[in-house]
């Protein structure tokens, strides 16, 4: 038990370092980690003022629903979050449920420097936000993961894109492929949704490669798309922030977070999205 102990600690060490890394010199939001997750402090307070540590320890579960408003989880990590917006009502899912109205909840579960691989330096699988999700019996799924997979040793960053058997676009796709299991698996039978992520305006910003992010996983999230026979093309968050054509800097506030406009074209694309289909 002793030596379990200490194996499982030593784990929650390196999340510890590794949640929210590339986060930790943006402004926090009210929980003292970047973003406006739907989130909040544990009972007992955070026990440490690192965010590092705040984001492991926040609780998340979904905003309350009435009988008959269509749950929207959007999974994701800090665009997801709304790392660099003005305000909690700036986010995309934020901004979403603005436009979709009152027949409709949308939950922000948003982590801060996430991954989708789970040989990733901070994989979704292991935040707070990931029993949120399972939790949420959300009628709606939409998952925008991977621009933090996208970070090399060579660009400076965490090993999550070394196509070394560990971590690549093997690993990536089989995580895509089991996460979208697990929610096919929910009760709610829920729609799922990918998305391709928003393009990387800056090579090597947080470490992170603009080749993977604009040329690969576009691709990539097209192929897990069909490959797990889901009913609907993703979602074209890249193409709404500007494609491979970069056609709006502006849109974005370091060259990877989008700004309040650049969430505003985000929650336009979800939103066109999901009211053809649910309507």
């Amino acid at each position: 038990f002793e030596m379990y102990r200490q194996k499982r600690s030593m784990r929650v060490g390196v999340l510890v370092l590794a949640a929210c890394a590339h986060d930790a010199g943006l402004a926090n939001g009210p929980l003292g980690v970047p973003g406006y997750p739907d989130c909040k402090a544990p009972a007992g307070g955070f026990s440490s003022g690192d965010v590092r540590v705040r984001a492991l320890e926040l609780v998340c579960e979904p905003r309350p629903a009435r009988a008959g408003q269509v749950k929207v989880a959007c999974v994701g990590d800090s665009i997801t979050a709304g790392v660099c917006s003005s305000a909690a009502d700036k986010t995309y899912p934020a901004q979403l449920q603005a436009l979709l109205g009152d027949g409709y909840v949308v939950t922000n579960y948003g982590a801060c420097g996430s991954t989708m691989q789970q040989h990733g330096d901070s994989p979704y699988w292991q935040r707070p936000q990931w029993p949120a999700v399972q939790n949420s019996s959300a009628d709606v799924v939409v998952i925008m993961l991977g621009t933090n997979d996208a970070k090399t040793k060579e660009g400076g960053g965490p090993a999550n894109w070394e196509n070394d058997g560990t971590t690549g676009a093997a690993e990536f796709e089989r995580d895509y492929r089991a996460m979208i299991e697990i929610f096919k698996g929910f009760e709610t039978k829920p729609v799922v949704y990918t998305m391709v992520p928003p393009p990387l305006y800056k090579d090597g910003v947080y470490g992170m490669n603009q080749t993977v992010i604009n040329k690969v996983l576009p691709d990539l999230v097209r192929k897990i798309n069909d490959e797990n026979q889901l009913p609907h093309p993703p979602i074209d968050v890249f193409k709404a922030m500007g494609g491979s054509g970069l056609l709006h800097p502006d849109w974005s506030c370091d060259g990877c977070h989008p700004t309040d406009t650049g969430y505003s074209h985000i929650a336009v694309a979800v939103r066109d999205v999901l009211t053809a289909v649910l309507v």
